[in-house]
């Protein structure tokens, strides 16, 4: 049996051969919907840097670009284990085994905001309070340096319960928590330590003797994301796009036999995503098409498992889903669309009584540079374009593609015609747009 099997497009190790890969066996338990610990900890042991670091092929832009969405598809993934690790370790009052998977969060990405969420709250929580702190001051001047943004919502607020005495060390029970008395220890979780809490006795705030509000940290977001994207959330921080945000509402409004599917490609970094999560979801909530503030709105990243995770994104919705989602999903060309029409509740408001699924797949390049069975990626895109050709089809679908994949799904009969036809180009903005933000209307107040 060879060892390698090669033809004309491709070099790759035989799946038959009797030989373990370490890069294959890491992908497998990444790749898992709900890993166990055990797993976990196999994955992070077998991760020992970027993939095929330093290792490149002259005069070879495909092999550069597998290698590279193959890199940052493992970067995350072991980011992703070392953080449910140090999640379990943390709940677990186990600070060393917690610090040491935090450490190696910012090993792989300095920036990570998670872990050094999770190192500032393990630290606090293990007494070493001025170290927590220490890092927060390191962390918020390596973002400020390195991105010009500062730490996120949920970072702050962590800093400020450590900074006001109520981020504990996991050996004392404390005595109260602003406004509450804590009594007896009620059980432990995941998620930290219960104690039975009564409403504490003495003047509410304002009232003389009563303590003067803590200040917050900021007392806005910072409007400024950096290279970070924009979600739905963010939509009062995204400003411009105006014209394109029109010229996507304007396609969706369009009728033709593929009008239910819509590829918006740009380059790495031109804010694709920012656009279609942060612009045109919540104009369409506004109504932006007759009907549209009734759309159910989901989004998804395919991954290696692109029907499984379709599957979760339909589970945030569904109803009256089938005792298994993803059989179904899996069964035939129009097993997507059965699923689709089985997961959504009726909408009486809508003239068929149909409701209407907008699905956002985002980094749509991932179908062709992550799932490993080029067949999987086929029966999806089939299942995919069936769904969105039937023209009773509850569901359409937005997908954001890098401009240096465009040609991959042109390879595929059938869904090459539609995204001919249905493509809007996102180039990136230039630096008198992205410079304009309302600053002079955000008053944003700090500590000296």
């Amino acid at each position: 049996m060879p060892l390698v099997l090669v033809d004309s497009d491709t070099l790759q190790l035989n799946p038959a051969a009797a030989v373990v890969v370490d890069a294959r066996r890491f992908a497998a338990l990444i790749g898992r919907i709900r890993p166990g610990l055990g797993e976990l900890e196999e994955a992070v042991a077998l991760y020992r840097g970027d993939f095929l670091a330093d290792f490149y092929l002259p005069d070879s832009n495909p092999f550069e670009e597998w290698a590279a969405a193959r890199r940052e598809a493992y970067r995350r993934g072991v980011l992703l284990a070392l953080e449910r690790l140090t999640a379990v370790h943390l709940a677990d009052e186990d600070f060393a085994a917690a610090e040491n998977y935090a450490r190696r969060q910012l090993v792989v990405d300095p920036l990570h905001e998670a872990g050094n969420r999770q190192l500032i709250e393990l630290l606090a929580r293990a007494g070493r309070r001025r170290a927590a702190l220490a890092h927060f001051d390191d962390y918020r001047r390596l973002l400020n340096v390195e991105l010009g943004v500062t730490p996120g919502s949920e970072t702050r607020a962590l800093v400020s319960a450590v900074q006001g005495g109520e981020l504990f060390p996991a050996a004392r029970r404390p005595d109260h928590i602003r406004g509450y008395e804590i009594h007896e220890e009620l059980g432990r979780g995941t998620f930290g330590v219960v104690f039975r809490a009564a409403v504490a006795a003495g003047p509410a705030v304002g009232e003389a003797g009563a303590p003067a509000p803590a200040e917050p940290l900021l007392s806005v977001d910072n409007p400024y994301k950096g290279l970070l994207a924009f979600g739905e959330a963010d939509a009062a921080l995204f400003y411009g796009r105006e014209t394109l945000t029109q010229q996507l509402v304007g396609r969706l409004a369009e009728v033709g036999s593929s009008h239910r599917f819509l590829a918006v490609v740009g380059p790495s970094g031109s804010g694709k995503s920012s656009l279609v999560k942060a612009r045109l979801v919540p104009a369409l909530r506004r109504g932006a098409l007759p009907g549209a503030d009734k759309w159910f709105v989901l989004d998804m990243v395919p991954g290696a498992h692109p029907f499984e995770e379709l599957e979760t994104a339909l589970l945030r919705v569904a109803v009256n889903p089938p005792a298994s989602l993803l059989e179904q999903l899996q069964d035939g060309e129009r097993g997507l669309l059965r699923a689709v029409r089985r997961t959504l509740p009726p909408d009486a408001q809508l003239p068929d009584g149909a409701s209407e699924l907008l699905l956002i797949i985002d980094q749509f390049e991932e179908l062709f540079t992550l799932v490993a069975d080029r067949d999987v990626t086929a029966r999806f895109l089939n299942g995919l374009l069936a769904a969105v050709s039937d023209p009773r089809s509850p569901l359409r679908v937005i997908a954001t593609l890098r401009a240096d994949f465009y040609d991959r799904p042109l390879l595929y009969p059938g869904l090459s015609e539609v995204v001919q036809q249905r493509t809007e180009v996102v180039i990136p903005m230039t630096a008198d747009e992205a410079a304009v933000l309302p600053v002079a209307r955000r008053r944003t107040r700090s500590r000296p």
